[in-house]
């Protein structure tokens, strides 16, 4: 950014800056060297879940309190070495995204009423015949 009140330069000089930069930047790539320490894929743990859960629909029902616990590894839940997906849990995450959205776009649930009947079995008083 030009100091205030420097005057711009001119249009010619300004083209020549441009295309020394985009003559010199695809042979920086080159001059990198590549980086040998693998990135683990790591996915949510049970209170980033929830949070994120909260953050996006703005409704707060914990739902990843039904998932497994995290293992920890080193004192620390969110190790992305120790996050890993098995199948079963990755059912429940789906399961679990779909009655978020589900209830973020129609709202929650209205509960059916009931009605339970226990009827205990019939019995005989002892000593006496049927």
């Amino acid at each position: 950014m030009l100091p205030r009140g420097a005057p711009r330069p001119p249009v010619a000089k300004l083209g020549k800056v441009e295309d020394r930069i985009r003559s010199e930047l695809p042979g920086l790539d080159a001059l990198i060297e590549p980086d040998s320490a693998s990135v683990a894929v790591r996915r949510l743990n049970r209170a980033e879940y929830n949070n994120t859960v909260r953050d996006l629909f703005g409704f707060d029902l914990r739902p990843a309190d039904r998932f497994p616990p995290d293992d920890p590894e080193y004192g620390l839940d969110n190790v992305a070495a120790s996050l890993s997906l098995s199948s079963a849990l990755m059912e429940q995450y789906l399961s679990s995204a779909e009655r978020q959205v589900r209830r973020a776009l129609f709202g929650p649930q209205r509960l059916q009423r009931t009605v339970v009947r226990h009827q205990p079995p019939h019995r005989a008083a002892r000593g006496t015949e049927p």
